[in-house]
């Protein structure tokens, strides 16, 4: 190797990874950040599926479950809607 190409390898330096890699690289190492992904993973996955797996018509209007209460509150509450209807 001549003086001139030890000289350059000395001053050019590998790339450093960008610091959006960086970022990336120490939040999976977090054992908070991977169970945090995980969950938002899942709610993305249920929230694309559940008009397909559901067979619930949103458009579809149900005049007699109008203002039901929520579970357990009053009369007329229904299992289907144990949030209640409005």
């Amino acid at each position: 190797m001549t003086a001139a190409a030890t000289e350059l390898a000395a001053v050019v330096r590998p790339a450093e990874a960008s610091p959006a890699r960086q970022i990336w690289r120490r939040a999976r190492a977090l054992p908070g950040f991977r169970l945090g992904l995980v969950l938002f993973l899942i709610l993305v996955l249920a929230s694309a599926l559940y008009p397909a797996l559901s067979g619930i018509d949103p458009t579809k209007m149900a005049i007699r479950e109008k203002f039901l209460p929520p579970l357990l509150f009053g009369e007329g509450w229904s299992w289907a809607h144990p949030l209640g209807t409005d």
